[in-house]
């Protein structure tokens, strides 16, 4: 089971004062366990690359980071240079404000020039939606265009989408297990679900595979993966 388990992490090294030793740090774990990708910021792709060199461990990478509101152009540049640096799996995050406004044909043909690009490259794309933002009806919306386009996989969170509630406050719900239902409910082909945000153990990781996810962006690995191996 440990090993499956180990296939479905994506390790994320993307909290804005991360450090390169935290970095050295994050290789060594996702080596020990195998994992399936160590996800980290733009800058640190060309030696994490290097760190994991030989091994199954994928380089993976963000793309319009963490908000999605970059030019298709800028996202396209990210692209070509984490690719060329040794990323083998892109996470970009979709334009969360043409997905409010219904802009569905920018939406996709940024999705399928990126995804494009990362096939030309043995590569894959993964699009964050950022579900805090969006209403049920959006999230469907994405998931059906989605899985009609070049992405890979539609993942649900950046980690970072927090939004204002009533009492002022900023609070931000990540990864829901209904949001994965949903998505899984109005796909048809072969886009996979990576969800994020909030996944911290073992039990909640098992829930989300349950729900449909294959792949699960988390920072807690060693704690999953200690309570996986201790069976």
């Amino acid at each position: 089971m440990s090993t499956t388990i180990a296939k479905m992490i994506d390790h994320a090294v993307l909290h804005p004062t991360q450090m390169e030793t935290d970095l050295d740090t994050a290789i060594s774990l996702s080596l020990k366990y195998n994992i399936a990708s160590l996800c980290v910021k733009p800058y640190m792709v060309k030696h994490t690359s290097a760190g994991l060199a030989g091994s199954e461990v994928l380089c993976s990478t963000v793309i319009g980071f963490p908000h999605g509101s970059n030019a298709s152009t800028t996202k396209l540049f990210e692209s070509e240079k984490a690719l060329y640096h040794g990323a083998r799996e892109l996470d970009m995050v979709a334009n969360i404000g043409r997905i409010k406004s219904g802009d569905w044909i920018n939406i996709r043909n940024e999705v399928d020039s990126i995804g494009q690009l990362c096939h030309d490259n043995q590569a894959i794309v993964k699009v964050i939606i950022e579900t805090d933002f969006l209403t049920s009806d959006e999230i469907i919306a994405m998931a059906q265009l989605l899985d009609d386009s070049a992405a890979d996989f539609i993942k649900t969170s950046t980690g970072f989408g927090y939004t204002k509630r009533s009492n002022g406050f900023y609070a931000y719900d990540g990864a829901l297990l209904d949001n994965v239902v949903l998505i899984k409910n109005n796909i048809k082909g072969a886009l996979k679900i990576k969800a994020s945000g909030g996944i911290r153990d073992l039990e909640t990781l098992k829930k989300f595979k349950s729900a449909g996810a294959e792949r699960i962006g988390t920072s807690s690995t060693e704690s999953i993966m200690e309570e996986a191996l201790a069976g």
